[in-house]
């Protein structure tokens, strides 16, 4: 994987939350798959939740078109 400087939001990966978790709520557990970016200091931002892993996939491919400096 790459690393970027901590000054650069990082690329947006997959993430899927713990459904023991307690902070999981009933949209969490309706849209499992999340697209996150990393961003400095240890943030995140969650740019788009789904439902399935397809659908995040391809939402992940067209953002990395649309921005080939994303990996």
């Amino acid at each position: 994987m790459l690393t970027l400087p901590a000054t650069k939001p990082r690329a947006p990966h997959f993430a899927m939350p713990e459904f023991s978790s307690i902070s999981s709520n009933y949209h969490d557990r309706l849209h499992p798959w999340c697209i996150i970016c990393c961003l400095p200091n240890a943030q995140t931002l969650i740019i788009q939740r789904f439902r399935q892993r397809n659908n995040a996939e391809a939402h992940l491919r067209v953002l990395r078109q649309m921005n080939p400096k994303l990996r």
